[in-house]
């Protein structure tokens, strides 16, 4: 595997180390990256064979999140569905991160964003700020102290009926080489838990690959 070995560290990165290119053995190879990114990385004599051919009908459904820091603490819960709002879910991020009390950052997501991306940065974070002053009387005098847009153009491949039948196993034609990630067939759309039963299934792919050549000891 050739790839190349950016800088990791905070320190790294304020140095402005370069990334340098690298060459890794190994008997078996789990790929997880989306299948956008996938077809870059192959050889060029493998990407017009099936499975690698369909890569690029897999299209992508975009994910907008609202980054929101509030003066004092509203939402008392990790984790929030919000209903009848197109803010999905907020989270305590600080908590999440270890960070509890004031300020309070909050995110918040929307899946399937394919009309809120499209918003601007002021329209989504008073939507964000409306969802919790609808359903927080603690938001009543919160200062909101900063408020930052993400936006990810492909966050999740775009789950549709003709894609489905295209989404490949773990195993490729390429000898020990198995992929893993939500968009490969899992039995489920582009969930957190789908991609955990294809890392689990590449795992377990890649595992009897190595023990038909005597090499499983060590994975």
């Amino acid at each position: 595997v050739r790839y190349a070995q950016r800088a990791e560290t905070r320190e790294e990165v304020a140095a402005g180390r370069a990334a340098e290119p690298r060459l890794e053995a190994a008997d078996a190879v789990v790929s997880a990256v989306p299948a956008h990114a996938l077809a870059g990385l192959l050889p060029d004599e493998w990407r017009a064979q099936p499975p690698f051919a369909a890569l690029a009908r897999f299209g992508g459904s975009p994910i907008v999140s609202v980054e929101m820091w509030l003066d004092r603490v509203v939402v008392d819960r990790l984790m929030l569905g919000l209903r009848d709002s197109e803010m999905e879910w907020v989270f305590d991020k600080g908590r999440l991160y270890g960070r509890a009390g004031a300020p309070q950052h909050l995110a918040f997501i929307v899946s399937s964003a394919y009309r809120s991306a499209s918003k601007t940065n002021a329209e989504l974070v008073a939507t964000a700020e409306g969802a919790l002053r609808r359903y927080f009387p603690a938001m009543a005098g919160v200062t909101v102290e900063r408020a930052l847009v993400l936006r990810d153009p492909l966050a999740t491949f775009a789950s549709t009926p003709e894609l489905e039948a295209l989404r490949p196993g773990p195993d490729t034609p390429i000898a020990g080489l198995f992929l893993a990630g939500d968009w490969t067939d899992t039995g489920l759309p582009a969930t957190i838990e789908g991609a955990v039963r294809s890392g689990q299934r590449a795992a377990q792919h890649a595992r009897a690959f190595l023990q038909t050549r005597g090499t499983a000891g060590g994975a």
